[in-house]
């Protein structure tokens, strides 16, 4: 039988500004590999929509730090992160896609508490690991190319939906 602490959970805030032209196609993402008490990884991520000012906030459950221990009243977990999270925006506006990124420690308290950590976003020119333009879709097919009877290339587009979260193996 596992049991589950129940935590208010962290607020990951942050900005992309002004810089967005469309914020209603931009996502962000906040991953972090988590480690269970058997040595198995695997990735958490808490994803979002940019409000339309370029703002955004993601409650996550873990920290990334074990400052609170058993002889301070909380439980001793199973689960713990290996690192921070890291933090990215994919903006698919009218052209090129354009990607920001950074990353933050969430204290513990911060999660029991329910407070928020403010993480500070950069723009960077290619898409960070396991980061996609926004262009995948729920059943897993992507934008593809056929010939069509008269031997021209035509281009099937697929949406902008993105597939249901998951946990996933980190390694």
């Amino acid at each position: 039988m596992k049991t589950f602490e129940r935590v208010e959970g962290a607020t990951i805030t942050g900005t992309v500004g002004d810089s967005v032209s469309n914020a209603d196609n931009a996502t962000v993402a906040a991953t972090v590999e988590l480690e269970t008490n058997s040595g198995r990884t695997f990735n958490y991520t808490q994803r979002a929509d940019l409000a339309a000012d370029g703002s955004f906030e993601l409650t996550v459950p873990y920290a990334t730090n074990d400052e609170l221990s058993v002889e301070d009243g909380y439980t001793n977990s199973s689960v713990e992160a290996t690192g921070n999270y890291t933090v990215n925006v994919v903006a698919t506006g009218d052209g090129e896609p354009t990607y920001y990124s950074g990353e933050t420690a969430v204290p513990e308290p911060a999660v029991v508490d329910g407070d928020s950590v403010d993480v500070s976003l950069e723009e960077v020119t290619t898409p960070p690991g396991g980061v996609t333009d926004g262009t995948e879709t729920d059943d897993g097919s992507t934008d593809t190319e056929s010939t069509d009877a008269s031997g021209n290339e035509t281009e099937t587009p697929s949406t902008n939906a993105l597939a249901p979260v998951t946990a996933e193996s980190a390694h």
